[in-house]
């Protein structure tokens, strides 16, 4: 514990310099505005949502595929087929939860994982429609089906992809 500063604490006389001393202040810092309108937060929202129907539509497979009563023979052989396929959904939806995050909090770190993200997605849909990486296939359809347009096959990160417009 420290004395009052008196002459009679330094045995001196003399009284002591409290320049020296820092003085706390304990104040709470204001609470941080989250920019929910900014153009970081409205770009990085696009590929969550995004990213959140795709995993809810691979969330939506795998519960289907573990309630069915009558698993096929190679049950095992399909699901592990497809993780590799639903696990870059599920990071691409991890890295879009982040830089909406990082862009809530206005940090600038936000746009390079947007680049990284947009990278990503241009790179992951192109191997997956180059090398058919689809879920389902549809060969056989009614006439009213492909005339207006269905699609042939139907891939679940890709939800919005019709694959008939890559025709070439």
């Amino acid at each position: 514990m420290i004395a009052p500063n008196t002459a009679a604490d330094t045995g001196s006389g003399a009284a002591r310099d409290d320049s020296a001393m820092a003085h706390l202040d304990y104040q709470t810092a204001p609470p941080q505005r989250l920019n929910w309108l900014g153009w970081s937060a409205l770009l990085s929202a696009v590929p969550l949502v995004h990213y959140a129907v795709s995993v809810g539509i691979w969330a939506r497979y795998f519960v289907g595929v573990l309630c069915n009563p009558y698993p096929p023979p190679r049950f095992v052989d399909e699901l592990l087929f497809q993780a590799p396929y639903c696990a870059s959904a599920m990071v691409l939806f991890l890295l879009s939860l982040a830089a909406y995050v990082l862009a809530l909090k206005k940090r600038r770190a936000a746009w390079r994982l947007l680049i990284v993200i947009a990278v990503s997605t241009v790179v992951l849909l192109w191997i997956d429609v180059h090398f058919g990486r689809y879920q389902i296939s549809i060969d056989i359809a009614t006439v009213e089906y492909w005339e207006n347009g269905g699609r042939k096959h139907e891939y679940f990160t890709w939800w919005w992809l019709n694959d008939r417009w890559l025709d070439w």
